[in-house]
């Protein structure tokens, strides 16, 4: 029968390891992270509601599920009066999975995080029974269809075409030391982003919870027809991608934050098209932020406490 991990009692610091179903026979492994940014819980709470009802199901009979929480500090950080988060502490968490990248800090909270977060992957890899999938949960910070961003390998590319929703390629371009480059390159799993939507939109918990179903069925874990759903997780995807599902995007540009100062111009959200030296997309030191190349806004930074190193915007 399957086995599963009970859920924290209250008052008790949370373990690294949300819960995990085993299935009898060997299968596939489905790693999900969440929270790896303290203002990110949608993927935690969307991978309780689906571990539950995997355990009233009995489910699954083969392979395994199991989900991780990523910075326990900033997640344990969040006011519960004000329901304020810190998006991390001294760094960005998911910019830490590269020895080699620049951080900008010493060693720090972050830094302990990733490599207990690093050794939770490599348990569960080392013990697998079957290939491991890994998707990373997220949210965002301005209006936003939800999106898979994806390493451009065959294999990955196969994984995610399961998800009817915008594809974003190009990511760890941009960005060093990414999760889902560290899964993917050391560690040899099929690894992506999710990207749900707002922080602060409930919504974003039902997307995250359909894309957990559609990567235990594409995993070859859960058939999606297993358990019963309110509504079929590929219909809401495809609903909440606003009709850009299976569209594909490069990033072709990173701006950076430099100054606290800084603010998207009001307007400019997720796919918002833009001209090159023409469309201002934010301010910063009271001074105009100009796209330099044309294309769509992607990610623009909405975040309550921006701060200098984050990712302003992308085009």
């Amino acid at each position: 029968m399957p086995v599963s991990v009970a859920a924290d009692a209250p008052g008790i610091k949370p373990n690294r390891i949300l819960g995990c179903r085993t299935g009898d026979d060997a299968g596939p492994t489905l790693v999900i992270v969440g929270g790896i940014h303290g203002n990110e819980p949608s993927g935690l709470i969307a991978a309780e509601r689906v571990l539950s009802k995997l355990e009233s199901a009995g489910l699954p009979e083969r392979g395994r599920v199991v989900a991780l929480r990523g910075n326990l500090t900033a997640l344990m950080a969040c006011d519960p009066i004000s329901r304020g988060c810190p998006r991390y502490i001294d760094a960005d968490l998911n910019r830490l999975f590269d020895e080699s990248s620049p951080n900008g800090v010493a060693e720090g909270v972050e830094h302990r995080e990733r490599r207990a977060l690093e050794a939770a992957i490599g348990r569960e890899v080392a013990g697998a029974r079957g290939r491991v999938y890994l998707i990373d949960l997220h949210t965002v910070s301005s209006d936003s269809p939800p999106f898979v961003a994806v390493e451009d390998s065959l294999a990955a590319r196969r994984f995610a075409m399961a998800f009817p929703l915008p594809k974003i390629l190009g990511i760890e371009e941009e960005l060093r030391g990414l999760l889902i480059d560290d899964a993917t390159n050391r560690l040899g799993c099929i690894s992506m982003v999710i990207e749900s939507g707002r922080h602060d939109d409930p919504f974003s918990i039902d997307v995250h919870e359909a894309a957990i179903w559609l990567a235990l069925a594409e995993s070859g874990i859960v058939p999606l027809d297993a358990v019963g759903h309110a509504e079929d997780p590929r219909a809401l995807l495809r609903r909440a991608a606003r009709g850009r599902a299976d569209h594909f995007y490069e990033i072709r540009y990173r701006e950076v934050i430099r100054s606290r100062d800084f603010r998207i111009r009001p307007g400019i959200d997720a796919f918002v098209p833009v001209r090159a030296n023409r469309t201002v997309v934010a301010e910063q030191d009271g001074q105009p932020l100009v796209a330099p190349v044309g294309g769509l806004v992607f990610m623009p930074n909405r975040q309550t406490d921006p701060r200098p190193g984050d990712d302003a915007y992308f085009i």
